[in-house]
């Protein structure tokens, strides 16, 4: 029997960005996030996710990669400053060399924003990352037992409900493609889940 307690879960990121989670009526979980600027609601199936989540620690590579790029930028304006310092090459180099500072300081800043670690949930047959939780967020025994509840819920869904794959694959399918259309995932990402799903046909 599943269990019909609520799961309820709630975290808050540096940027005090709040995230609700919220397990009800035996198989859904509900996702709230929530900034200055806007909220974003959705439901989740548990019976088109998989138990065994992973930790992944998320790195924006693109503000990573610019961050080396304008650093790069910075040394060599600065070594070629010193090396050819004179009134006409300081107008023009001196600038792009404040310039390349000043990216390379706003891209480790986007880079600190954007990467997190985060224990993620994914769909069964077309493995998207569905389900993000902060590790460790607002602590290690809230996290860990959020986790627990969580997954044991979605195992026992699995036992209770002798659901055969076909119906699994297009319930999960019918899903991404709802949160397709609530903007939750991009038109590629449902593109891309919809091929596995039709791999693991058969």
């Amino acid at each position: 029997m599943v269990n019909d307690v609520n799961i309820n879960y709630s975290q808050i990121d540096r940027f005090k960005r709040e995230r609700l989670f919220e397990a009800f009526d035996k198989h859904y979980l509900r996702i709230i996030k929530k900034s200055s600027k806007r909220q974003q609601e959705y439901t989740v199936d548990l019976i088109a996710l998989s138990p065994e989540g992973k930790r992944v620690t998320f790195i924006a590579w693109k503000w990573l990669g610019l961050a080396v790029l304008f650093l790069l930028a910075f040394v060599s304006s600065g070594y070629y400053l010193t090396g050819h310092f004179d009134l006409d090459h300081a107008l023009y180099v001196l600038p792009v060399t404040i310039v390349s500072l000043l990216l390379s300081g706003a891209s480790v800043y986007r880079l600190f924003c954007t990467s997190e670690r985060k224990y993620v949930f994914y769909t069964s047959f077309g493995g998207h990352p569905l389900v993000e939780i902060l590790i460790n967020k607002p602590d290690k025994k809230g996290f860990d037992a959020f986790i627990e509840a969580l997954r044991e819920r979605i195992c026992q869904i699995a036992l209770s409900h002798k659901i055969p794959k076909d119906s699994l694959q297009a319930g999960e399918m019918k899903m991404l493609r709802r949160l397709t259309e609530k903007s939750i995932l991009t038109s590629d990402e449902y593109e891309k889940a919809k091929v596995k799903i039709f791999a693991n046909k058969g």
